[in-house]
């Protein structure tokens, strides 16, 4: 696991992990030496859907940061993204005919006594497949949360 400075990639902290472990218990201690390092809030923590955990996600909005992660489809099922595409009042279009649009939801998110909300974006790639963005954010402040490509069986 590694921890890096910016869009330049400067190293701050490294974990190396056996692989015996899943990786959402391994997020947090990295989240702490990180604070640890900077002494700052307001952070973005990025990273694969483990990062993606309730846990995670509500702990990294407890201490103000904010996260870019997929959701996977335990997160939010291929049904829920359904209805939220059925219940989309406005779309935004990429490009010029190339048949992608998204919208946005919010969501209130609650875990462990915690409250915030989330923005769940949806982007609709074509008619089999959507891709679902998640934003998390604007109770604490905003965060952002990311995309998992779905695909109907």
């Amino acid at each position: 696991m590694l921890s890096t400075i910016g869009s330049f990639g400067i190293p701050l902290c490294v974990e190396v992990c056996n692989g015996a472990a899943s990786d959402d218990v391994l997020y947090l201690p990295m989240i702490a030496r990180v604070e640890k390092t900077l002494d700052s809030q307001g952070l973005l923590f990025m990273g694969d859907t483990k990062l993606g955990s309730w846990g995670n996600r509500c702990t990294i909005t407890q201490k103000g940061h904010y996260y870019l992660t997929p959701l996977s489809r335990v997160q939010v099922s291929f049904n829920h993204l359904q209805d939220l595409v059925k219940s989309a009042q406005e779309f935004i279009y990429f490009g010029d005919n190339n048949g992608i649009k998204a919208f946005e939801q919010r969501i209130k998110r609650q875990h462990e006594g915690h409250t915030w909300q989330e923005r769940l974006i949806i982007a609709i790639l074509s008619k089999s497949k959507a891709a679902g963005f998640t934003t998390a954010g604007w109770g604490v402040g905003s965060k952002i949360n990311a995309f998992e490509l779905w695909k109907k069986k």
